[in-house]
């Protein structure tokens, strides 16, 4: 898509706005953060810390390419895997119920390389004040207050509203292309989708205020029930391949659980490919 007609001409410094959005990603993780430093690993807290992380994540992929792009560290990456290892764990207990989980949980020990027990242990030592998490933490702020202080030019400003919406075209046209490959996609790219999705929805809730409200809200509208129609795919795959040749013999219960979860896998799939095109259909709404 062209450039030259866009909805984004009435944001008055997107510069300055991405760094009060990467200062307000900061921010909103300093509670969880210091909760999990202290040793406090429990659902909600893992969820903030991943929601926040996975807010500045998409700061940082919106923002690339552009003048001020702020310094990224693999830790950002790995502590949210770690963490969503952690939440993983909490979803397949849930999804199996207390019973099949502790048929099934001495099997997972010792035959599931993603059984976190281990890192669920390690991840108070991730936030402590020398960890790497907390230095890239440091230098990212340090930045912030160094980049606040290097305003964009006239011109600088128009290229930064031009790299955004290249950036959200780039975005809705892969999704697009995986819509019309639909049900033949695999599930490592049905996942990218998911991620995919979930950038798109960071940054379109960072411009929400620049953005004419019907169109946003229709938008929206697709992109929220794809990534919910997505999110529960990938639970269900995940606790499907996290219990792949698991014996039956572990009791009925698992038996059970493990053929239900099985067929609501294969169901989701299909109603997260829909919803995929249901979303490729809609109009942009920062055009």
């Amino acid at each position: 898509m062209s450039n030259a007609h866009h909805r984004l001409h009435t944001l008055p410094d997107a510069d300055a706005t991405l760094l009060r959005w990467l200062q307000t990603c900061l921010d909103d993780l300093r509670d969880p953060v210091a909760r999990m430093a202290e040793g406090q690993v429990d659902v909600e807290a893992v969820h903030q810390c991943r929601s926040g992380l996975r807010r500045l994540r998409s700061a940082f992929d919106l923002a690339r390419g552009a003048r001020h792009t702020a310094p990224e560290s693999l830790v950002w990456t790995q502590t949210f895997r770690l963490l969503g290892a952690s939440r993983d764990e909490d979803v397949l207990r849930e999804l199996l119920g207390d019973v099949a989980w502790q048929q099934l949980a001495p099997w997972l020990a010792t035959h599931d390389s993603a059984t976190v027990a281990l890192a669920r242990d390690d991840l108070p030592a991730c936030f402590a004040p020398d960890a790497p998490f907390m230095r890239a933490w440091h230098e990212l702020a340090q930045w912030l207050n160094t980049a606040a202080m290097a305003p964009l030019a006239h011109e600088e400003r128009d290229a930064w509203r031009r790299h955004l919406v290249r950036r959200l075209d780039r975005w809705h046209a892969r999704i697009t292309d995986a819509a019309r490959t639909g049900h033949t996609l695999d599930d490592d790219a049905l996942h990218s989708e998911r991620k995919r999705c979930k950038r798109l929805q960071q940054a379109l809730l960072w411009l929400r205020p620049h953005l004419p409200e019907a169109a946003r809200k229709a938008y929206m509208r697709r992109l929220r029930a794809a990534q919910r129609q997505l999110g529960e795919w990938h639970d269900l795959h995940m606790a499907t391949q996290r219990c792949e040749g698991a014996p039956r013999t572990l009791g009925a219960d698992v038996s059970a659980r493990l053929a239900w979860i099985a067929h609501r896998q294969s169901l989701a799939r299909k109603e997260a490919i829909r919803a995929l095109r249901r979303l490729a259909r809609a109009a942009p709404c920062w055009r």
